[in-house]
């Protein structure tokens, strides 16, 4: 595939409104918030050269450069000194336990096609003190790291779901 034939693909427009944001994006296969290739935390790029390359010779795997085609989705990449992201899986509980609401029209990304808005991505530009906190979850029962995560702080190398894409079950993220 030539970039001319990959430049007007939805694939290659996501791409391209994620890195303009400073968002650091991998790629994941068609239909899933999670990547499986090889090294997705270190390869994440913010460069489009970089899409370019994946989408037009392939990205680098053992057994040879796979080429990512336009029905794949990016996963963003949480990056210190990029951009982060807030992952709310409990809305409600976070808000019972002193989280302040969200302000109106902020930019989230609805992370698992909930319906009733109570699982959502926030991200956000990183300072020193976000970079300086690291990686972090809160647990319903902080006592029980088993029990259902309520929020996580992805700083850097953790993944989140890319917005405006197709999921597995036909929805969108």
């Amino acid at each position: 595939m030539s970039t001319e034939s990959t430049v007007g693909t939805l694939c290659y427009k996501i791409a391209q409104r994620l890195t303009a944001q400073g968002i650091a994006i991998a790629p994941g296969k068609p239909g899933d918030r999670l990547s499986y290739f090889d090294d997705w935390q270190n390869q994440a790029t913010t460069l489009m050269s970089k899409v370019d390359e994946w989408m037009n010779t392939g990205y680098p795997m053992p057994e040879g450069p796979q080429v990512i085609a336009p029905s794949h989705n990016w996963i963003c990449v949480a990056k210190s000194g990029g951009v982060q992201c807030s992952d709310v899986d409990d809305y409600a509980e976070c808000l019972k336990r002193g989280m302040p609401p969200l302000p109106e029209g902020v930019f989230t990304v609805d992370s698992a096609g909930s319906t009733t808005g109570n699982k959502i991505h926030l991200p956000y530009r990183s300072t020193p003190e976000t970079d300086a906190l690291g990686n972090r979850a809160v647990y319903l029962d902080p006592a029980d790291k088993t029990s259902a995560k309520i929020f996580e702080l992805k700083v850097h190398n953790v993944s989140w779901c890319g917005p405006w894409q197709q999921r597995a079950d036909g929805g969108v993220y």
